[in-house]
């Protein structure tokens, strides 16, 4: 009975060894969700930013859009200049994007 109860006891402890680990790995996924959707999201608002203003994409999944600072898409001289912040969905993962029509900076304590 002894014998039983140590081995419940240890196979308790890798479950939630195992568990912990696949969390790390599940925020890192959607880390890198959130960073392939917004850089990929720099040559679909360069290409909308020549016909006009930019909208807030609406079928994202890992992003919320949050600002678009500067939009002086179609107007005049200063034609195709954006600045654009988006932050993960995902509340524990702290990274921002800023988004320009250049590339894209994260910032944050998960960006990395």
């Amino acid at each position: 009975m002894i014998e039983l109860l140590i081995v419940i006891a240890i196979t308790g402890i890798l479950v939630s060894a195992i568990m912990l680990g696949l969390g790390e790995a599940q925020k890192k996924a959607q880390r890198s969700s959130f960073k392939n959707e917004t850089s990929s999201a720099i040559s679909g608002f360069s290409i909308a930013c020549l016909s006009g203003p930019l909208a807030q994409p609406s079928d994202t999944k890992y992003t919320s859009w949050e600002s678009f600072t500067i939009n002086n898409c179609g107007i005049g001289s200063s034609s195709g200049k954006f600045l654009i912040t988006a932050i993960s969905k995902n509340d524990s993962i702290d990274c921002t994007a800023i988004i320009n029509e250049n590339g894209v900076r994260y910032v944050g304590t998960w960006c990395n």
